[in-house]
């Protein structure tokens, strides 16, 4: 379930993510999906640097001080939404780097959704 969940929100959250919208409006977005089976969803974004630069939003940072601000063309994000059972136990997050363009936004990696079997 936990797989589903992430999944659906990971792809209305591609929907929102497009020059103009705040990155605060994203963030309520995502944390505020609609839980299903008491499944709570979670927000992870950042930037694409070297490390330290913004916009940066997960569990541990909020991101209160980039809520403001807005997507622009081309800025160059990672973006992996996570999902997590009601009793905090388990999470799945999948996503990777995008890239805004005029409309909306194009993801810069090709894998499949879903878990990655290593044996």
């Amino acid at each position: 379930m936990l797989i589903a969940v992430q999944r659906e929100v990971y792809e209305a959250g591609l929907q929102m993510i497009k020059p103009g919208v705040s990155f605060g409006a994203l963030q309520d977005f995502v944390n505020g999906f609609r839980a299903i089976g008491g499944v709570q969803t979670l927000l992870q974004l950042h930037g694409c640097g070297y490390g330290g630069d913004g916009p940066l939003f997960s569990a541990k940072t909020h991101g209160t001080r980039a809520r403001e601000l807005t997507i622009q063309k081309n800025n160059a994000l990672v973006w992996k939404p996570m999902a997590l059972s009601s009793d905090g136990k388990s999470q799945f997050t999948f996503g990777g780097p995008l890239i805004v363009t005029d409309n909306g936004c194009e993801s810069l990696f090709n894998r499949e959704h879903g878990m990655v079997s290593l044996v």
